[in-house]
């Protein structure tokens, strides 16, 4: 039984891995918005696996399957605490130094719009409006989201935002006309990197070109102005909750839970306390 045990193992953990908490079922796989579409009996990546665990009586995958649950069991990481913010430190001009830094983090993504999402929810909650951000690889066809980061107020959806570092979200304009015309909304926004540097985006005449074919109202904001701003219009206070508030949401396993982008933003907060 050790055989069959060993052989299947390796199969569950060589075919059904973690890959560092990606939550759009098949994400990795090529099956992103097409789950219906795959037969796992018929792929070639998964026929082994599930040809193993067929060959097993009822008792061996009991005991395999307590077996798998502990080695996800041992594979846990508990996120460390991010150091205290002190809130004389919370000047404008070191709050901003320090989202730059964040922001430069390679994190595929995920500080920048969790970052984005804890500001955009400190200052909402002046007006009572409910801000949700959502998994930085979830697919928004398949949850039926409008964005990245959604805004509420009560039940109602009064404004989407997509958080991007990449230059390929020009390619999915007609993704964001088809979320504006579903939630009813008065424009799409979009904070990026780069904006500033970019000929087809900036100045704001070349923007005006950009969008003047567009059905829908698209706002384009570079993700280093959105930071300016906020950190002029939020209180030392405010900054500092939504510092924390981002490592929150970083820590939460349903949205990120990445241990290694949890220590860059610890480092990169460590570093900037001790200039």
């Amino acid at each position: 039984f050790s055989d069959t045990v060993e052989l299947a193992t390796s199969l569950t953990f060589r075919h059904v891995t973690f890959h560092k908490n990606i939550t759009a079922f098949g994400e990795n796989l090529g099956w992103k918005g097409a789950v219906k579409q795959f037969d796992l009996s018929q792929d070639a990546r998964f026929s082994p696996y599930i040809g193993g665990l067929a060959a097993l009586n009822a008792e061996e995958k009991k005991r395999l399957l307590h077996h798998v649950a502990w080695r996800i069991a041992t594979s846990r990481v508990v996120p460390q605490a991010l150091p205290p913010l002190p809130g004389s430190y919370l000047s404008y001009a070191r709050s901003l130094s320090l989202c730059e830094s964040l922001l430069a983090v390679p994190s595929e993504g995920h500080i920048q719009q969790f970052l984005v999402a804890a500001f955009l929810e400190t200052h909402r909650k002046r007006f009572g409006n409910r801000v949700q951000t959502h998994h930085p690889h979830a697919s928004d066809k398949f949850d039926g989201t409008k964005g990245d980061i959604e805004e509420f107020r009560d039940y109602e959806l009064v404004a989407a935002y997509e958080v991007t570092v990449r230059s390929d979200w020009k390619n999915r304009l007609s993704d964001f006309a088809k979320k504006v015309r579903d939630a009813n909304l008065p424009k799409y926004v979009i904070f990026a990197a780069g904006v500033r540097g970019d000929s087809e985006l900036s100045p704001a005449t070349k923007l005006i070109d950009f969008v003047q074919d567009l059905p829908f109202d698209l706002a384009v904001v570079d993700i280093h102005d959105f930071f300016s701003v906020f950190c002029a219009e939020l209180q030392k206070e405010e900054i500092g909750a939504a510092l924390n508030r981002a490592y929150e949401l970083l820590s939460d396993p349903r949205l990120s839970g990445r241990e290694d982008i949890l220590a860059k933003y610890r480092n990169v907060t460590s570093a900037w306390l001790e200039i």
